[in-house]
């Protein structure tokens, strides 16, 4: 079982390692949820990966709870229990209620020029620009695909 003195320890040796306080207040909290969770139970390679599957967060913040429980581990001597992070995958294109109108990218380039920032209104306008010959090439290429199997 794990202690209120460790953890208090664990905060410390987080501190003294320069490690953000915000990070280590964060780590030390999923710390104690982990702890009042494990209640008496021996920390095992089970224990662990039953803890990692009942979280039920999205996986960035599962992997921030693994990340802080790693750290305990290492600290308390218990390194080769570490848990691997939940595998991610991220999406490339937003969902269609995400994605800009003409009228917010036009609005985003003006904006720009009126504070002076024209490097940051050509990088709007190049990634519209990107952007739609993307569209326009993948389009093109559906279309021969389709024309190629109609024959």
């Amino acid at each position: 079982m794990i202690t209120a003195e460790q953890l208090r320890a664990f905060q410390r040796d987080m501190l003294e390692n320069e490690i953000a306080p915000a990070t280590a207040r964060r780590y030390r909290s999923v710390a104690e949820d982990f702890v009042r969770w494990a209640g008496d139970r021996p920390i095992t390679k089970e224990l662990l990966l039953d803890w990692r599957n009942s979280l039920s967060q999205s996986a960035s913040t599962i992997n921030v709870a693994v990340a802080a429980v790693n750290r305990l581990l290492q600290f308390l001597g218990y390194g080769e229990l570490r848990l691997k992070h939940v595998k991610t995958q991220r999406s490339v294109y937003r969902p269609a209620d995400q994605e800009l109108s003409r009228e917010e990218y036009e609005r985003l380039v003006t904006t720009a020029e009126r504070q002076n920032k024209p490097r940051l209104a050509r990088a709007i306008e190049t990634t519209q620009r990107y952007l739609k010959e993307t569209v326009s090439a993948h389009f093109e290429r559906v279309q021969r695909r389709s024309l190629r199997l109609n024959e």
